[in-house]
């Protein structure tokens, strides 16, 4: 399994965003938390709906309140609650201060209703035992995994520790590891603007080597072709942080710009345009 983790934290506040990646080629299984100041309710970006139509997942709430929206009516779920579905399935609302969710995604050609369910909350400590192992190299071991998928009651549980040992058994997985550290570090020093001369450094390799490497982690890691090459990627994570900053109450856009490396609030505006997100002012306060 490869691992890619993020963390972006805005200068001079508690205001933070994380996510820790497991993947394998046909499996992702995720954390994704974040931490805001004074926030009711934080609308995140859709995810990219018509590319994930061959993967379903499993949401597990683990800290806070998630909303979803569905058909256009609104699903609010706590600690312990799950939902499965087709990924990519509509909008979603993360409700308070601190949020942290666990998503199981696998590729799968059969067509999924939405269908809520629960763990048991007695089982949320050993949940979240189980993801500091896994958040270890050392103790990352297939068995680890396949603990996490018994306590979240998952459907599907034996083809997904097939993907499980499928990804631990792939050499290709393993010769992408290095790269994947490189970019997690990047990931979490978006400040510093990374460029491709940081990868080329210090994995020691060719630049047409780097690109070709990138390429094929992306996809591992769920991205449609048209998000395959590091400047896409970055444009696309750097968005996603802003939209979700600029909920947190009493943050200024120059310190969303400047801890996700814009050079300055214009250059922050401008992706926002070209993406057709609006601008900083519409979306300043928009959960």
């Amino acid at each position: 399994m490869i691992h890619v983790y993020r963390q972006i934290q805005l200068s001079d506040t508690e205001v933070m965003r994380n996510y820790s990646l497991h993947a394998g080629k046909n499996i992702r299984i995720y954390t994704a938390g974040a931490r805001f100041n004074n926030v009711d309710k934080t609308s995140l970006p859709s995810p990219l709906t018509s590319l994930r139509s061959s993967r379903v997942q499993q949401t597990v709430v683990l800290k806070g309140e998630y909303s979803i929206i569905r058909n256009g009516k609104v699903y609010t779920l706590f600690p312990g609650d799950t939902v499965y579905e087709k990924t990519g399935s509509g909008g979603e609302l993360w409700e308070g201060t601190e949020v942290k969710l666990l998503v199981i995604e696998w590729e799968c050609l059969d067509s999924h209703d939405t269908t809520f369910g629960q763990i048991s909350r007695l089982y949320l400590p050993s949940v979240f035992s189980c993801l500091e192992n896994l958040s270890k190299e050392q103790s990352a071991s297939a068995n680890e995994f396949f603990r996490l998928l018994s306590l979240t009651d998952i459907p599907d549980r034996s083809l997904l520790e097939t993907f499980v040992n499928d990804a631990f058994n792939d050499p290709a997985l393993a010769q992408l590891a290095p790269i994947a550290s490189v970019l997690s570090k990047a990931l979490c020093n978006l400040s510093t603007s990374p460029m491709w001369i940081d990868f080329i450094q210090r994995l020691e390799i060719s630049e047409r080597q780097a690109r070709r490497q990138m390429s094929e982690l992306l996809k591992i890691m769920g991205m449609p072709d048209s998000h395959t090459s590091l400047r896409s990627y970055l444009n696309r994570v750097r968005l996603s942080h802003a939209i979700s900053f600029f909920n947190a109450k009493n943050t200024t856009v120059n310190q969303i710009a400047g801890s996700l490396g814009y050079s300055s609030d214009r250059a922050l505006a401008t992706a926002l345009r070209n993406a057709g997100l609006g601008n900083p002012s519409s979306l300043k306060g928009c959960g």
